[in-house]
This record gives structure tokens, C-alpha cells and sequence, in this order.
């Protein structure tokens, strides 16, 4: 009878082990964000739970992909740049963040393509931590000026000749008027 109830008990005690790795299993980590897109300026919000990573801030990026697999899944991209946010994750390893889409690209220049993505990292290792913190699509709307269709690239370039033009223009008539009354 002993022998029974030990039986019994050990079984119970596998069957409850059991159902707890895989109610444990069943979570699994996840990120998304707000709106999916956007022109320079726009305020993202990102959210994610369930990240056991190992280290306890994650970083969100905003990334131009290079390269696709078959199914059309971004598998290599560039980040632009310093993270858009960082996060302390939670106690219960979720975050809960907002981000600003910058303008131009690290180097100063417009941002003037529309494919772009967010990817989330750790923040010391850079490990993308499994398939959770791949890449996002983000469909950067560069900014136009009103009624012209024009993109703020093309425009801050015509702005900057005509600037140019101006500076020349009014140095050159102070130069002039100088010279004659001497």
C-alpha cells in the first residue's frame, strides 16, 4: 500500500512539473509598436513583455534592411545611428517606451527612402535575441512642403543655393558700394 501512494505521488508530483514548463514555455517574448508609419518627427510607441535576455536594457533601432530571405523576411540590415530609445525592462521583463523618428540619417543627411524598420537589441551585447526582436517594417514618409509634392530634400537643397545666392548677391553689392566711395 506504501508502495502505492509513493507511486501515485511521484507521478503527480511529474505530471504538475510537466504543466508548469509548459505553461512557462507558452510565454513567449514579443515587441510591436505604434503607428507602423510615419514622416520625420513622429512619436512611436513601443511595448514589449516576456524578455528574459540576460541583461536588463533593451534598445529599439532604426534600421535601413539590406538583404531578404525567400520568404521576403529582412535577414541583414544597417543601423542609422544611436538607438531611438532604450528601456529598463520590468519586473515581470516587459518595457514600455516612446521614441522620436529622426529627419536625417547619421550623417546629417535627409532621410529620403520609405523602406525603413525598427529592430530591437540588447543593449550592451547587441543580440537580437531570437526571432523576438527581428525586424519591423516602419514606412518612413519623407516630409513635402505644402502643395508642391516636393520632399524636404529636394527643397532643403533649393533653399540652401538660393541662401548661397542671396550671401553672394549681398556681399557683393556692400563690396561694390565700398569701392566707390573711396
Amino acid at each position: 500500500m506504501m508502495r502505492c501512494k509513493i507511486v501515485i505521488t511521484l507521478s503527480l508530483c511529474m505530471l504538475l512539473a510537466a504543466s508548469l514548463q509548459t505553461a512557462e514555455g507558452a510565454t513567449e517574448a514579443w515587441w510591436g509598436f505604434t503607428p507602423k508609419s510615419g514622416g520625420p518627427g513622429t512619436v512611436i510607441h513601443a511595448k514589449g513583455g516576456h524578455w528574459s535576455i540576460g541583461e536588463p536594457v533593451v534598445a529599439i533601432y532604426l534600421v535601413l534592411p539590406l538583404a531578404t530571405n525567400q520568404d521576403g523576411e529582412v535577414t541583414k540590415f544597417q543601423p542609422l545611428g544611436d538607438p531611438l530609445a532604450t528601456a529598463q525592462l520590468n519586473a515581470s521583463d516587459g518595457f514600455d517606451v516612446t521614441a522620436v523618428i529622426p529627419c536625417t540619417m547619421p550623417d546629417g543627411s535627409p532621410i529620403t527612402t520609405s523602406n525603413l524598420g525598427l529592430v530591437l537589441m540588447g543593449e550592451r551585447t547587441y543580440a537580437l535575441h531570437g526571432a523576438h526582436g527581428r525586424f519591423r517594417p516602419f514606412t518612413f514618409i519623407p516630409a513635402r512642403l505644402p502643395g508642391s509634392g516636393k520632399t524636404a530634400a529636394s527643397d532643403m537643397l533649393l533653399w540652401a543655393i538660393y541662401a548661397g545666392m542671396v550671401f553672394l548677391v549681398g556681399i557683393s553689392t556692400r563690396w561694390k558700394g565700398s569701392q566707390t566711395q573711396l
